[in-house]
């Protein structure tokens, strides 16, 4: 009888062991998935920050004046309108297209919204930073607002749309500021 009980005790922890490993196994499979998507969520936000910068392939020339002195704020807003009054359209990349379409943006508000971007990523590094916005804001931004009112705008739409976090808006985090 001793060794009946002793054999059932076994087989007893033998089933506890084989269900553990189960429950791992099983909690293994949910962290690999779960692992799989987060890995398969951050190849595309890389993928579109790679799209961005490849986007915007070469400089704007918007007549900037060869000078000793930095420009002054005034000069730069008087740039960047004279470059919107030209439009020159930019070819809209499809990614760009696409996204614009997904947000419900209209063609010619996204071939806008790329014109503008182009126009005021200064450094064509495929992002476009705080300064950059607010003067394109200062730019579009209606007169009857005082400039104080047009840089807390500006500021309060590039903090919202800044998904990242990361101090810059792409091409596609700009878009959202069009929704």
């Amino acid at each position: 009888n001793e060794k009946n009980d002793e054999i059932e005790m076994q087989q007893s922890k033998l089933q506890a062991v084989e269900h553990v490993c189960r429950s791992l196994q099983s909690e293994n499979e949910t962290l690999r998935e779960e692992l799989a998507t987060l890995k398969k969520e951050n190849d595309n936000k890389n993928s579109q920050q790679e799209i961005s910068r490849d986007l915007i392939s070469e400089p704007i020339a918007t007549e900037v004046s060869v000078q000793n002195e930095p420009e002054t704020e005034d000069q730069k807003i008087e740039r960047i309108s004279n470059a919107l009054k030209s439009m020159e359209n930019f070819d809209v990349p499809k990614e760009v297209m696409v996204k614009g379409r997904g947000l419900g943006l209209k063609p010619d508000q996204i071939q806008r919204a790329y014109n503008e971007f182009r126009i005021s990523d200064e450094d064509s590094s495929g992002a476009i930073d705080m300064e950059e916005f607010e003067l394109l804001m200062l730019v579009l931004l209606s007169d009857k607002l005082t400039l104080t009112n047009k840089r807390k705008y500006s500021k309060s739409c590039f903090n919202g749309v800044d998904v990242d976090k990361n101090g810059t808006l792409d091409v596609f985090e700009f878009l959202e500021a069009y929704k």
